[in-house]
């Protein structure tokens, strides 16, 4: 008898508290859509931070060398070698520069960044499809990795596919690498 009314007590503590959660879901300012995307996010979060532990804890022959972008990777754990593409500051774009942008809008700047022993270096990506070097990369996709890592020099790239306006008219899809 005794465990018949343990029993039941735990089972009507645990839908109280059940209750009591969905009663602060329900509540909160926001639609349920956007709790199951921030749910969604902070699981794929997780499991990026975890992808990422664990392969910085791999060697380095046997680590990934597909870089993602606004992280830093480790490279070489002997020479403490870091690398990452980041995104900067945003940049006017005037309507035109660029055949897929009718309005004015802002681009980030494409930032790469090398940490080695605590010293920072970053470099700018300049466009090359456009007249002016003074705008930013515009890619519909982007694929950075490490070629090649040895301890007197390192071989990275980052690809870029861009769409460029051609003489006719018509556009023009290229693929610009940066080693």
């Amino acid at each position: 008898m005794k465990y018949l009314v343990l029993f039941c007590f735990l089972i009507s503590t645990q839908i109280v508290r059940a209750s009591d959660k969905n009663d602060e879901i329900f509540s909160s300012e926001s639609d349920f859509g956007s709790l199951l995307d921030r749910d969604a996010n902070e699981r794929y979060h997780d499991q990026f931070i975890d992808f990422k532990k664990s392969q910085n804890n791999l060697t380095d022959s046997e680590r990934t060398k597909m870089l993602f972008q606004n992280q830093y990777w480790l490279i070489n754990k002997k020479q403490d070698l870091w690398l990452g593409f980041f995104d900067g500051k945003k940049v006017k774009i005037s309507k035109g520069i660029y055949p897929d942008i009718n309005i004015d809008s802002y681009l980030p700047q494409q930032i790469i960044r090398i940490k080695k022993g605590g010293k920072l270096s970053q470099f700018i990506i300049k466009s090359t499809e456009v007249n002016s070097y003074e705008y930013p990369l515009h890619c519909y996709n982007k694929f950075d990795a490490v070629l090649l890592d040895k301890p007197d020099y390192l071989l990275f790239y980052s690809g870029c596919t861009n769409i460029s306006p051609g003489k006719d008219g018509r556009r023009g899809t290229s693929y610009n690498i940066l080693f």
